[in-house]
């Protein structure tokens, strides 16, 4: 079996439809399937650190898209 990797085009994503949109804004945390996620424990937190969007964009230069949730796009400016 061939492994393929595959790295989306950050600039050009597709949409999510309005039903797709919909349907995940239904969903309660019960059904979501995070079995795929490692669980957070102790040694993870002990040196995490809390830090503001603009902090971890800070070294990126020019526009920066990102989604508070998955209906709400922003585009902020840093270092311009």
């Amino acid at each position: 079996m061939k492994i393929v990797n595959y790295t989306p085009d950050q600039n050009d994503l597709p949409r999510l439809t309005e039903a797709e949109e919909s349907t995940l804004a239904s969903l309660s945390d019960e059904q979501i399937d995070y079995s795929d996620i490692e669980e957070l424990n102790e040694d993870f937190w002990e040196t995490a650190e809390r830090r503001s969007t603009s902090d971890l964009f800070a070294p990126l230069r020019g526009r920066v898209n990102y989604y508070e949730d998955l209906t709400t796009p922003t585009t902020e400016e840093w270092g311009l």
